[in-house]
Order: C-alpha cells, then sequence, then structure tokens
C-alpha cells in the first residue's frame, strides 16, 4: 500500500506557483552563466491538513553583478506574473507580492527593471517551463501522506 496520495487542487496550485518562481530564478541565474540547482520541499499547514510548498534555488557561485542580482531577485515573481497572466507587472505590484530576500536581492528597482526582467524571464519562458516541471516530477505523486512537519523540513 502507498503511503503516498494525491495532491489537491489548491496544493497543486501552491506547486506550481514555487517551481515556476525558484525556475525564473534559476532562468536568469543561467542567462547570466550561474548554474544552480531547484529545490521543492513541503511544508504542513496542520489547521487545513494539506501541504503547502516552499522552494529555493541555490547557485553555484554569485552572479557577476548588481544588474544580474536586480533580474535575479525580480525573477522569481515576475515569471509568477507571467505564468498567471496578471494584466500589470509594474514595479509597486511587483515589489509588493515580492518576497523580503528577493527584495534585498534585487535593490532598488523601477519599471525600466522589471520591463527589462520581463522580457528576460519571456525570452527563456520555455526553459523555465521545463525546470518548473522538473522540479514538481517528484511531488506530481503527492507527498507521503503520513509526512510529519518536522520530516517535511529539509535539516
Amino acid at each position: 500500500m502507498s503511503d503516498r496520495r494525491a495532491l489537491s487542487d489548491l496544493e497543486m496550485f501552491h506547486l506550481r506557483r514555487v517551481a515556476i518562481h525558484e525556475a525564473g530564478h534559476a532562468a536568469i541565474a543561467a542567462h547570466y552563466g550561474v548554474q544552480g540547482e531547484v529545490r521543492i520541499f513541503p511544508v504542513i499547514d496542520r489547521k487545513a491538513g494539506e501541504f503547502q510548498f516552499n522552494g529555493i534555488f541555490i547557485p553555484e557561485r554569485a552572479l557577476p553583478d548588481d544588474e544580474a542580482n536586480r533580474q535575479f531577485g525580480l525573477a522569481g515573481v515576475v515569471a509568477e506574473a507571467i505564468d498567471g497572466l496578471w494584466d500589470s507587472v509594474v514595479h509597486r505590484l511587483i515589489a509588493a507580492k515580492m518576497s523580503r530576500d528577493d527584495k534585498i536581492i534585487a535593490g532598488t528597482f523601477d519599471d525600466r527593471h522589471v520591463v527589462e526582467t520581463t522580457g528576460l524571464i519571456r525570452w527563456h519562458w520555455s526553459e523555465i517551463e521545463s525546470r518548473a516541471t522538473a522540479a514538481m516530477e517528484p511531488w506530481l505523486r503527492g507527498p507521503a501522506a503520513r509526512a510529519e512537519p518536522d520530516e517535511a523540513t529539509p535539516t
């Protein structure tokens, strides 16, 4: 008997968001010649009894300059915006949706920086979808149904 279960629609939504976000970071890093690894891990929401997902892209080395870091910091949320077909990707909206860590990496940015990053993300879109699909694959059969929160968080 399998200890896995199918993901709910909400869990699939969270998984896709995280995978696209981290794949966006990976694609911009690769654009600047920096490879790395996307990792996705489940986090149990005890109240809902469902999994949410967190992710991280771990670059093999630092990006070459401030402009690369700015685009790298913006890449995750811009990729989510493109995948979600947002009507607008102005810098105020992007800044409101960014994680604290991504804001730190991106530094100061304006609409021009968001437009440039959006262009790069669109240019690398097939790569982003491919990376996201690969990152999601281990979870598509569902997370372990009996996992405990401490087991689901990487150490």
